[in-house]
């Protein structure tokens, strides 16, 4: 089976019915180029305990980074990389889980990571954030997908009822620089020209109460702040 990697666009996780004791497991719209002027949608059927399972991959990977803080010195080394891959991989398998049982190509982690922390000409920071908060994106009505966003992401960790991890690293060559960064707690977060995976659990109408929802950035952006 051919494997998705960072060209395929998966977005739009959104709730499907909610009654007064229960929430029902979501519907997944995924959209994957057709060609340069057409796009493919597929809605997937998603079991609410794959979903409660990503749910708890995300929540790990998030207590771990908020302690470990990968990105704190000026330096992201190799044996920090694997780290941040072991435990993101298992975020992308339970991704994975739902494109399969739906008949979908599934994420091809080998050529995620190479992305996500290849050396890089173009100036492009490796970026990770996880945490609880409040996303936008503007003129843009879905806010969960895999593949490239050209427009600005706004990502919003609040005091109190939030909060979250940000880190990002880059060693540009030409001209020479490091981009770097590393927040914990209450930041604003604003990106553009993202290239990876974006989650925000809170748009399926789990973990809630409250209007901040679990949300998770991994990949590369141009522009981090």
């Amino acid at each position: 089976m051919r494997k998705t990697c960072i060209s395929v666009i998966l977005v739009a996780l959104f709730l499907a019915m909610m009654t007064s004791t229960a929430i029902s497991a979501p519907n997944i719209e995924i959209i994957t180029p057709k060609d340069n002027e057409h796009l493919n949608k597929v809605l997937l059927k998603a079991e609410q305990a794959d979903i409660d399972e990503l749910v708890v991959h995300i929540e790990a990977f998030k207590t771990w980074i908020e302690t470990a803080r990968p990105f704190e010195d000026f330096n992201l080394s190799d044996e920090e990389k694997e780290e941040i891959k072991s435990k993101a991989n298992n975020i992308i398998d339970s991704l994975n889980v739902i494109l399969v049982k739906n008949n979908q190509d599934p994420i091809s982690p080998t050529a995620f990571f190479k992305e996500m922390f290849g050396t890089d000409l173009l100036g492009r920071s490796t970026i990770v954030s996880v945490g609880r908060g409040i996303a936008f994106i503007p003129l843009y009505g879905y806010e969960t997908f895999l593949g490239i966003m050209l427009r600005p992401m706004l990502l919003f960790y609040p005091p109190i009822i939030g909060g979250g991890y940000t880190g990002n690293f880059n060693a540009n060559l030409v001209p020479p620089r490091i981009q770097y960064g590393d927040r914990l707690g209450t930041h604003l977060l604003i990106t553009t020209a993202f290239a990876g995976i974006y989650i925000n659990i809170g748009k399926l109408g789990i973990n809630l109460p409250g209007p901040c929802g679990l949300m998770i950035l991994l990949g590369r952006a141009h522009v981090v702040m």
